[in-house]
């Protein structure tokens, strides 16, 4: 379970958390925060995630030396570009573990992408290079930051292409895995979106809080699959943190 939930800090932080404007060159900060994820699937046997709403206690961290920041586990490295566009690459992890009974086990995976961020816009492509699913997702972005004295508030939404390779392995399901209750299953490519506020409160100039809400709208293929319960996830995470520079 502690991998599912690394997973969405991963990607909440990556598209959430990014800030608009020139970031500081260096910053680290630390501290505890904790996870409550609704689940899509119905039978997943992998560490007790097979139930409605699942909670989990994570290490919530925020990492920058320069062109490299590390979010919840996942890498990011800046590349030369315009004050106004700013493209980077990443390595993180994304997918999930599903443990079917009587099938092949579905893991998470490592995947390599490509990014741009302009102004309140953002575009990330990243490809599998694990081969697990062989797959690939595109996410388009679009986000607004105020700040209000020592609050931070950030809303955006976005729309995530999932290849048809990706989808089929994830919520596919497999000549040999078919049994009365579970039909053959091939999943095609398909779009995805989501909504998601973020809201950081310094306490001090050492001490914030953070609270990260983030709700996909996975769509008729996930939802249609076998494996599944429903199309729609959501993920709450609040977070207690200590810069320590």
């Amino acid at each position: 379970m502690k991998k599912i939930f690394l997973s969405v800090l991963i990607i909440l932080s990556s598209n959430i958390l990014a800030q608009q404007g020139k970031p500081p060159k260096y910053t680290f900060s630390i501290g505890p925060g904790v996870v409550a994820k609704t689940s899509t699937r119905f039978d997943n046997s992998y560490d007790k995630a097979d139930k409605a709403t699942n909670y989990a206690f994570i290490p919530f961290m925020n990492l920058k030396l320069g062109p490299v920041a590390l979010r919840g586990g996942g890498i990011q490295v800046s590349l030369p570009g315009h004050s106004f566009i700013r493209p980077y690459v990443s390595l993180s992890r994304d997918g999930e573990r599903y443990y079917g009974e009587g099938m092949d086990r579905r893991k998470d995976s490592w995947f390599a992408g490509f990014g741009l961020r302009a102004a309140f816009l953002s575009f990330e492509y990243k490809k599998d290079i694990q081969s697990r699913s062989k797959g690939s997702l595109m996410r388009f972005g679009l986000g607004k930051r105020l700040m209000l004295d020592k609050l931070m508030v950030r809303a955006g939404v976005g729309a995530t292409y999932s290849s048809t390779q990706f989808n089929n392995y994830y919520y596919g399901v497999r000549a040999h895995e078919v049994t009365s209750e579970r039909a053959l299953y091939e999943a095609d490519g398909s779009w995805g979106y989501d909504i998601n506020l973020a809201n950081i409160y310094r306490l001090s100039d050492k001490w914030s809080t953070s609270l990260i809400i983030f709700h996909k709208f996975l769509g008729s293929v996930v939802d249609d699959s076998p494996t599944t319960r429903k199309d729609t996830e959501t993920a709450v995470i609040y977070g207690l943190s200590y810069k320590v520079f």
